[in-house]
């Protein structure tokens, strides 16, 4: 199959884009139809101030949630989704604590085919999406298997014998992959808010490929990060012997939807490696760093000399003072902090779950990109760990999934997580969790 960029100066996708045969073709993604399964109250409720989606969505019980009803959610007729790159002002979609869409809001949790999902989701939730986290299939050439007991949530779960997780062989060609995701970025990118934000999460089979992609949807205007994440840190003796550099990293593209958007740059502690460039003392023994004073005016230095912050050296030479005390590292676009399980298999959260991610990444990315109250919705949502952890934080979330089993792993997980407010499960009639 092959592969060439082509340039489109109509629709709504303008600019350079990845062309392959068939990838004009519509995909017929029909809502799917769910329903209401029911509802799980984790026993633990937590104070407001850790969590505040719980208390104000304790008092909407009018409701019969044991009875099953059609899912709300499904448009009249197939959707036809219709993405546009016009730049329009970014405003919060995050409703008030107090506003009725907040205060009836339950968590959603899923099982469906992701696309058909989504178009189902549009009516109620275009551009209300605050913050996606996606991790699909790498297009590895491989089939990932769950492990054998949904229960196990300390770590001690046998290594994986069970059904299969997901599928992610696509055969030699890699078109067939490209437009499934295609399609779904274009369906997420209607979701988003306008001032929202996506995290892609890949590694080198397809990553290249699909950046291109992402280019195409959201606008190169928009891409705002390649995240490295290196999530095996210490190395492997199998890659020592290997013929090419060790493929220990994963990463992320980070795309916004417009030029408005949110995010917090996160930090992190001096390393004692860091600490030791702070060598210099005041008389109180306030360690500081001396750093040349580059293009500060005239006024700008005696404002700095009259607040003490000017030090000048032996040769008469002035620097600015930099104190230890008030110092940390910007996390940057490299993440070598966090480690993966592949070394970490007693780790308390690891589930055995095929290519699960851990919690401190998730909490690091809803963290940086969303703010308290805020909807998250990761619809690739494996063993739950994007809800898990947005719950934790305080965040609205909507989790889908299409394995029944895994959706049961992530249902226990949930249940079983203190602070995690009652959430709704949903499933297509036919299917029961």
């Amino acid at each position: 199959m092959a592969y060439r960029l082509a340039r489109d100066q109509k629709g709504p996708f303008q600019g350079v884009r990845l062309q392959w045969s068939g990838k004009e073709e519509k995909p017929d993604i029909v809502p799917l139809r769910l329903e209401l399964v029911k509802v799980v109250t984790p026993p633990c409720e937590p104070k407001e101030k850790e969590h505040p989606v719980t208390t104000l969505s304790s008092g909407q019980g009018t409701r019969d949630y044991e009875e099953t009803v059609p899912f709300p959610l499904e448009p009249e007729g197939r959707e036809e989704v219709q993405a546009s790159r016009q730049a329009t002002p970014a405003a919060l979609r995050r409703p008030a604590c107090d506003q009725p869409e907040f205060l009836s809001w339950r968590d959603r949790l899923i099982q469906g085919e992701n696309g058909r999902v989504m178009t189902a989701l549009l009516p109620e939730l275009r551009g209300k999406v605050d913050l996606i986290y996606l991790d699909p299939p790498f297009n590895s050439g491989y089939d990932f298997l769950l492990p054998p007991e949904a229960e196990g949530h300390n770590g001690q779960a046998p290594s994986g014998t069970g059904a299969r997780a997901y599928r992610d062989s696509w055969g030699k060609d890699l078109a067939p992959y490209l437009a499934f995701l295609y399609h779904r970025l274009v369906l997420m990118r209607e979701l988003l808010a306008d001032d929202g934000s996506l995290y892609l999460h890949v590694d080198w089979h397809a990553g290249h490929y699909l950046k291109l992609l992402l280019d195409e949807i959201f606008g190169r205007e928009n891409f705002r990060n390649e995240i490295i994440w290196k999530r095996d840190i210490a190395g492997k003796g199998a890659k020592k012997g290997s013929g090419q550099w060790p493929r220990n990293f994963d990463t992320l593209f980070f795309y916004s939807k417009s030029l408005c958007y949110h995010f917090v740059q996160p930090y992190r502690p001096l390393s004692e490696k860091q600490k030791g460039a702070y060598r210099h003392r005041e008389p109180d023994g306030r360690r500081f760093k001396a750093v040349q004073l580059g293009d500060y005016s005239q006024e700008s230095v005696d404002r700095l000399m009259t607040a003490g912050l000017i030090y000048t050296s032996s040769t008469g030479r002035r620097y600015k003072k930099y104190y230890l005390d008030e110092a940390q590292a910007t996390v940057d676009a490299i993440w070598d902090d966090i480690p993966g399980f592949g070394t970490r298999t007693a780790a308390r959260e690891f589930l055995n779950f095929p290519k699960q991610k851990p919690e401190a990444l998730l909490r690091r990315i809803i963290e940086a990109s969303s703010r308290e109250g805020d909807l998250v919705a990761d619809f690739f949502s494996g063993s739950g760990t994007t809800l898990v952890v947005a719950g934790k934080l305080g965040r609205r979330w909507i989790g889908v999934e299409e394995n029944p089993r895994a959706v049961e792993i992530a249902r226990k997980r949930l249940e079983g997580t203190a602070g995690q407010p009652p959430f709704e499960v949903w499933a297509a009639p036919s299917r029961q969790v």
